[in-house]
């Protein structure tokens, strides 16, 4: 028995200039022989589908962004996958590809918005120490455990959860607000924080290279 909701599949898109997680909700009907029926159409690097990773947007205007990408996803030009071979890497290099200092280097290789898998390629890598490469994962997982929270209040992520205003049935909506606002300030404020300290690890790294 076929079941059909199983030819819908999860696909990454493009995700702007948003860094560390994206709200990955897009689902397409995937039909191989369908797709090569179409004349001029392929299906490149079919081996890493489905693979956890990271992903970038080819095109930003403002800088370089990468997100985690969890096992399950189709990934396209628009959507680039970046395959990394030893998956206890992953969050070291999502904070490394989103430093300001990598940034840096890739506008230098490419100054226009449009970013490829070959301007990554040809990024210098430096092996962090121990103590280094500790703190960038400690800071991109307090950013991805922030950010999370933050999406689970945004009704088109997956993860979407009753708002905190609705649930709170201890004080005044007034109160609620102002406590729920609060929390995603101090969010935010914590996830700037983080991401100082993983640019100035990544200026480290570097500048004793």
């Amino acid at each position: 028995i076929c079941n059909k909701s199983d030819r819908y599949k999860n696909y990454v898109k493009g995700g702007g200039s948003v860094q560390y997680i994206g709200i990955n909700n897009v689902k397409i009907l995937w039909d191989e022989e369908e797709i090569r029926k179409t004349h001029g159409s392929a299906i490149r690097n079919k081996q890493y589908y489905f693979q956890e990773g990271l992903t970038f947007s080819g095109v930003n205007s403002k800088r370089f962004s990468v997100r985690y990408l969890p096992e399950g996803y189709i990934f396209d030009s628009g959507g680039s996958f970046i395959h990394v071979k030893n998956n206890e890497d992953i969050l070291y290099f999502l904070g490394l590809l989103n430093s300001k200092f990598i940034n840096y280097i890739l506008r230098l290789f490419n100054p226009t918005i449009n970013f490829k898998n070959g301007d990554i390629h040809r990024l210098p890598y430096i092996k962090p120490n121990d103590e280094q490469r500790a703190i960038i994962i400690n800071c991109v997982s307090n950013i991805i455990k922030l950010k999370k929270e933050i999406n689970e209040n945004n009704e088109l992520d997956n993860n979407f959860t009753l708002p905190a205003i609705l649930r709170n049935k201890k004080g005044t909506i007034s109160e609620s607000i102002i406590e729920f606002i609060n929390k995603c300030d101090r969010n935010l404020i914590e996830i700037e924080n983080n991401k100082d300290i993983i640019d100035k690890t990544v200026f480290d790294i570097y500048a004793l290279s």
